[in-house]
């Protein structure tokens, strides 16, 4: 009896979701000249569906739905690993919760409500790159993840490798090297104007992009080590 599959494939999976994202980046894009650049009253429903800097919009979801299925992605691979006995399950399975935390913040944006305390915190009248707080321990955890992490890289096959630091640049200078730039304009001039808005939007691009060349990587790295993987289910 022949048994039904599902084929995935890296190369359409990846360039899907690139289009995808690139499409609503661009769409953001125009919201935002249209709403900052016309004398005429604006559709703030319709931009504010497709700005990538508001929550709870189709740029949202689309975001949630990546970072899940690279939660996902890594889950499998942890879980493979682990039947193997292999090095660095753990590791594999650290960033699975991760991506699933990250994904889950970007549905609540979570992190953005711990600036204000932080500020009250330091007590501090003006705060520059450091205006949204939430990038101190932000800055923090990166740094301990990436002394964590060095081994379980080294040990990584070199394309994986490479492909897996590019990914955590673009997400990383994205979510917080852009938010830092954003943070000191945002304190100077204020968060409504087109140049904010364009910061924003660059911010979320690269977040996007990051994330898609992850599971981009996990599906290269499945289809190299394994190739297929059978689910039964029962």
């Amino acid at each position: 009896m022949h048994e039904p599959e599902i084929r995935l494939s890296p190369r359409v999976v990846g360039l899907a979701l690139a289009a995808a994202a690139a499409l609503l980046v661009a769409l953001s894009v125009a919201g935002q000249l249209y709403l900052y650049l016309t004398p005429r009253e604006s559709p703030w429903g319709i931009v504010g569906l497709v700005n990538v800097d508001f929550e709870m919009n189709v740029p949202t979801f689309f975001s949630v739905l990546v970072l899940l299925s690279a939660a996902a992605l890594l889950a499998i691979v942890a879980l493979l690993k682990r039947q193997a006995r292999a090095p660095f399950v753990f590791h594999w399975g650290l960033l699975a919760l991760g991506m699933f935390l990250i994904g889950m913040d970007e549905f609540t944006a979570l992190h953005e409500k711990l600036s204000e305390p932080l500020r009250r915190l330091l007590a501090l009248e003006t705060m520059g790159l450091l205006h949204y707080a939430w990038v101190i321990p932000g800055i923090a955890v990166v740094l301990v993840l990436a002394a964590l992490y060095l081994r379980f890289l080294l040990a990584l096959d070199r394309p994986t490798r490479l492909a897996l630091i590019v990914s955590a640049v673009l997400y990383v200078g994205g979510a917080i090297g852009l938010e830092l730039i954003g943070g000191r304009y945002a304190e100077a001039h204020g968060s409504w104007n087109l140049t904010y808005s364009m910061i924003t939007t660059l911010e979320e691009g690269l977040e996007m992009a990051g994330s898609i060349l992850l599971v981009h990587t996990l599906l290269r790295y499945l289809e190299r080590q394994y190739g297929a993987v059978r689910l039964r289910f029962g």
